[in-house]
């Protein structure tokens, strides 16, 4: 596989696990979330430290472990989506506006 189709495919399990959350707010199937969850982690991993992207999949991850954790009440995703914070911030750049 090449580095455009490694970028493809994160892509689309990105849109996917984005579906997935949609369909979680609209119906509350915890499914959904799980499944976001678990799909945004590997997209996370799979994208390179230097991507452009990084900073929002990053964000979207907290995102959806602060919502699983607002379901559940695990620390354990509260405790994640600090961490996920912390490294979203530092993959955001000096001189970007959101940082």
């Amino acid at each position: 596989t090449t580095s455009d189709e490694v970028d493809i495919l994160i892509t689309h399990q990105n849109d996917t696990a984005i579906r997935l959350l949609q369909n979680y707010e609209r119906n509350g199937n915890m499914e959904d979330l799980e499944k976001a969850v678990s799909i945004m982690e590997q997209v996370v991993d799979m994208t390179p430290q230097e991507s452009i992207n990084l900073m929002v999949r990053l964000s979207n991850f907290g995102s959806m472990l602060s919502r699983r954790f607002e379901q559940t009440g695990s620390m354990d995703d509260l405790n994640r989506a600090v961490d996920v914070a912390d490294k979203t911030v530092h993959a955001t750049p000096q001189d970007h506006p959101d940082r």
